[in-house]
């Protein structure tokens, strides 16, 4: 089933089910199209990646990639503000933080304790290019990854 949200503040429908696609305003859901790449809107103001992933393996020790890194353009002269929503399962004490041009955001995640976590952070990007990246902190090597969401909103403003 494919549903439709409209976002009239930036002019864009959001279409979501199974699969997922996302389209400019006036325009429909397309049923046809894989569900597996991330979720992709681009706006004149607003731009959104949405990746997830099912998990089901057991996160070595330091940094485990989740989503990127990839790289995300800033087009207004003024900056842009980056907000990230991540929802990550995992067993054990984890932290999920996400850094751009290697710098991490704030506020720091807080550590996940055998729970669902959701960090969101936020910072302001300066004209250009730049790289996002999203990591799983394990302590010990011993937790495991299980279903996980992030999200990048850039407002261009």
């Amino acid at each position: 089933m494919i549903t439709r949200n409209i976002l009239p503040a930036f002019g864009l429908v959001i279409c979501m089910g199974h699969p997922l696609e996302a389209h400019a305003q006036g325009t429909s859901c397309n049923p046809e199209v894989s569900g597996d790449g991330p979720l992709r809107i681009d706006d004149a103001r607003v731009h959104v990646r949405d990746f997830k992933g099912p998990g089901g393996f057991v996160l070595a020790v330091g940094s485990n990639p989740l989503a990127g890194p990839f790289k995300i353009r800033c087009h207004n002269q003024g900056g842009c503000l980056l907000n990230v929503t991540a929802m990550v399962n995992t067993s054990g004490n984890t932290t999920t933080c996400t850094s751009v041009d290697g710098l991490f955001l704030r506020p720091p995640s807080p550590l996940a304790n055998n729970s669902p976590m959701t960090s969101l952070q936020s910072g302001h990007l300066t004209t250009g290019q730049h790289t996002i990246d999203t990591i799983v902190d394990s302590g010990d090597g011993s937790e495991t990854l299980g279903s996980w969401e992030v999200i990048y909103t850039l407002y261009d403003r």
